[in-house]
């Protein structure tokens, strides 16, 4: 029998080969440009035990912290219907000296829908901000209301409800969080790999897909 110090040498052995052997695992896997998904299937796979090794409980979670923005802007917006216009025409100036004039149109498109819901609701001023990365546009409206916006299927003559379906066919991600006396809706949109027209350098990397976290179990 194994004296008690030997037994425990012997876990302390395995645990540091197998913390290796993730670490190991995590490089290989995000330096083949695996999404959170098939990262955390790659690494479940070569680190769970054999069919033939004692099962064991296992939970991964793999999460990448947000890009820091290369660019920000941002504006205040009177709640009321002009705020709309002047809203389009911010963000037509901003991307377009980002250099991103191919990605005006949708943003425009789903920062009025929001934001028509937010001058419905609010009763301060309301802020709207864009930020990028190289992956992606990011655009967040925020505003003093509490109510939240729900996705709803209108009916044939309904003359609204139509904006979050808008936001959720063109967005990449969106969502909502609680703001300090409100809330605000974001929402992004992943900038092409193609370079756009008029748009001097060269094409980013091929980005992760737009994915904040994953999870696996296994047993």
């Amino acid at each position: 029998m194994l004296d008690r110090d030997l037994r425990a040498a012997i876990a302390h052995c395995d645990i540091d080969n197998q913390i290796t052997a993730l670490e190991d695992e995590l490089r290989t896997a995000f330096a083949s440009g695996s999404s959170l998904e098939q990262a955390a299937d790659q690494i479940l796979a070569a680190l769970l035990p054999r069919i033939d090794e004692p099962p064991d409980d296992v939970t991964l979670l793999l999460a990448r912290v947000p890009a820091a923005p290369l660019s920000s802007a941002a504006t205040t917006l009177r709640p009321e219907p002009q705020a709309v216009a002047a809203a389009r025409r911010f963000v037509n100036k901003t991307l377009t000296q980002w250099g991103h004039p191919g990605h005006v149109d949708p943003a425009c498109l789903l920062v009025s829908e929001i934001l028509t819901n937010a001058v419905r609701h609010a009763r301060a001023p309301i802020g709207l901000r864009l930020h990028h990365t190289a992956r992606e546009i990011t655009a967040e409206i925020t505003d003093d209301s509490t109510h939240l916006p729900h996705r709803r299927l209108p009916g044939p003559d309904d003359e609204s409800g139509r904006g979050l379906m808008l936001v959720d066919a063109l967005a990449s991600e969106w969502g909502t969080r609680p703001a300090e006396t409100g809330k605000t809706v974001w929402f992004t949109l992943a900038v092409d790999l193609v370079r756009e027209p008029g748009r001097a350098g060269t094409p980013p990397p091929v980005p992760f897909p737009a994915q904040t976290s994953a999870t696996r179990s296994a047993v």
